[in-house]
């Protein structure tokens, strides 16, 4: 009985292994997000013109690649851009989006976290104090701080009057393969050790 009873405190140490390893598997886990900038805004795209046309600026990225010194920052997968009347164009090179917190700032930037280039769309909104770029948000409207200038595959998109509607669309979760990966290894370990406890015990009889 004893040697059962040891045999069994061992299983139910290798279940709670397993346990334990699912529960730090969400830091594996991929969570797609889009940012979407909407409404009218005023600029030239490839030195055309356009007023008070109806642009949505479309933005996908990753939360679990959002890093937080010194403000909330996450480089772009894909930015699109549609404009009413003109065009939809997907920016070229590198682009991030920063929430800068102290200033109440969303920015949508060129280049990457930590080696931008410059601002090419700046809002101001009380939400950003406090917004991590990591969940669901919106719509929510603020106001210009600031409008440049962005690569994109219909030439030089330059804004001077920015679409002012912000909102964040958190897709559903997406298990990468360390998630998969690590699920497979605990049904393994945990039938592995359930087969050793009943061929000892019945080896014992």
């Amino acid at each position: 009985m004893k040697f059962d009873l040891t045999l069994c405190r061992r299983l139910w140490s290798v279940i709670t292994g397993v346990a334990l390893l699912c529960l730090a598997a969400p830091a594996a886990i991929a969570v797609p997000i889009t940012y979407v900038f909407s409404g009218p805004a005023t600029g030239t795209l490839a030195g055309t013109p356009f007023t008070g046309a109806q642009v949505t600026i479309t933005a996908t990225a990753d939360t679990a690649n959002v890093t937080m010194v010194p403000f909330p920052c996450v480089n772009l997968d894909k930015v699109t851009i549609s404009i009413s009347g003109l065009s939809t164009v997907q920016t070229t090179g590198s682009n991030s989006f920063q929430d800068n917190g102290m200033t109440s700032l969303w920015r949508l930037l060129s280049g990457d976290c930590g080696a931008f280039t410059g601002d090419w769309l700046d809002q101001s909104n009380a939400l950003a104090i406090s917004y991590s770029l990591i969940t669901a948000l919106g719509p929510t409207t603020g106001t210009q701080a600031a409008a440049g200038s962005v690569a994109t595959t219909g030439g030089t998109l330059t804004f001077i009057a920015i679409p002012l509607t912000f909102q964040a669309i958190r897709n559903a979760t997406i298990p990468t393969l360390n998630r998969w990966g690590l699920l497979l290894l605990g049904i393994l370990l945990t039938g592995a050790a359930f087969f050793s406890l009943r061929r000892r015990i019945f080896s014992r009889r």
